[in-house]
């Protein structure tokens, strides 16, 4: 319940920044170096619709940690909306970019549209499953159409919690444990 209450917490505080005022499109934006577990949060908001799709960018550094992300828009009939949100990882850092584009180390295919009807609001949640990334610099790609005309926004959590351990580790850890409590016997015993 708490982790489902945490994962609202964050939704609402991305949301919150579909409210914020208009940003410049940049090339790309550093999100900075993420701890284990962390959440960071973005978003962009464009005024003007285009027939051109938009690339934005965003960096970040890990440790070795298993990462998933999710981006929203809101449609509001026909004044605000961005279609084809979707988004994807890439390994690298600034010069992996040129011109707002990245150009090499893809990790993970653009993500899967996933419909969204909140209250006869329409929009889009772009999701990028859990992947385990190993320490080092990565890009989040996300791009879409502006189709309002007003404009649009979109907004983001990126989460990072430690790797688990598979069963077997648990499994391995548990035998060896008996080993040593046996051989400490046995040579306790002679």
């Amino acid at each position: 319940m708490e982790k489902h209450m945490k994962q609202i917490a964050r939704l609402l505080l991305a949301a919150s920044i579909l409210a914020a005022p208009a940003l410049a499109q940049a090339a790309y934006v550093t999100l900075g170096p993420l701890g284990v577990p962390s959440s960071a949060t973005y978003g962009q908001t464009y005024l003007t619709p285009s027939t051109t799709q938009f690339y934005d960018d965003y960096l970040f550094s890990i440790t070795t940690a298993t990462v998933d992300d999710i981006t929203f828009t809101l449609n509001l009939s026909t004044l605000l909306g961005i279609d084809g949100l979707q988004g994807r990882l890439y390994m690298g850092d600034a010069t992996n970019i040129t011109s707002g584009v990245v150009t090499s180390g893809l990790l993970q295919a653009w993500s899967t549209a996933v419909p969204i009807s909140l209250a006869g609001t329409t929009g889009t949640a772009a999701v990028i499953s859990p992947i385990t990334l190993t320490a080092g610099n990565y890009i989040l790609e996300v791009r879409g159409t502006v189709t309002g005309l007003a404009g649009g926004s979109y907004a983001g959590v990126l989460n990072a919690a430690p790797v688990p351990l598979p069963a077997a580790a648990w499994l391995f850890g548990s035998g060896l444990l008996g080993l040593i409590g046996a051989a400490r016997r046995r040579i306790g015993g002679n």
